[in-house]
């Protein structure tokens, strides 16, 4: 039963892309870099996005920005059972050092392989749940700072005004007629004449 729990919260804190989600609340979400650093739509610059850019892109970073549920819950459930490990080795303690009678010791021992077991899924899971809470928090950072810096973008948009549109198009001459620009060219072969 320990055994299937690490498991599966170790196949919760993993970020493979064959599970999709099957084992989380939390669906993963991945993107494609076609450079190194930011994803695609972060090298832009706040400034040159119309409002309506900044709100796509607004709405996109808050669906891509990745949660920290699944690595709070591993860093809990490992917590809980290293302390529920701690009574059940120290019962273990003293059944093997009574010594005098066999069931004691007998008892300690099976204490003893429950604990150890509990007390190393449970070290297991804090730390892998550490490792992944750091590294999320760390992926959040730069989402917020864009998000924040989208706010602020929007915010002046709003204090300032929209900017004024685009100049629209000069207009087009007049096409010019058909045949204009070619020279005057006699035939000089006549096929047939009616």
């Amino acid at each position: 039963m320990i055994f299937h729990a690490l498991c599966a919260a170790l196949l919760t804190a993993a970020p493979a892309s064959h599970f999709e989600g099957a084992l989380l609340s939390e669906v993963p979400r991945f993107t494609v870099h076609l450079a190194e650093g930011a994803p695609t739509g972060m090298e832009t610059p706040v400034e040159q996005l119309t409002r309506e850019q900044l709100q796509a892109e607004y709405t996109r970073l808050a669906q891509e920005k990745p949660g920290i549920g699944a690595p709070i819950a591993l860093t809990s459930v490992g917590g809980g059972l290293l302390i529920l490990s701690l009574p059940l080795l120290y019962v273990a303690l003293i059944g093997i050092l009574s010594g005098g009678n066999s069931t004691l010791v007998l008892g300690g021992y099976i204490f003893l392989v429950f604990g150890s077991a509990i007390a190393v899924t449970g070290g297991v899971l804090l730390a892998v749940g550490l490792v992944k809470l750091f590294q999320r928090i760390g992926e959040r950072r730069a989402y917020t700072q864009r998000m924040e810096d989208i706010n602020a973008r929007l915010e002046s948009l709003d204090r300032t005004g929209s900017p004024p549109p685009p100049p629209p198009p000069a207009e087009l001459p007049p096409p010019t007629p058909p045949g204009a620009g070619f020279i005057d060219v006699r035939p000089d072969i006549v096929l047939a004449t009616f």
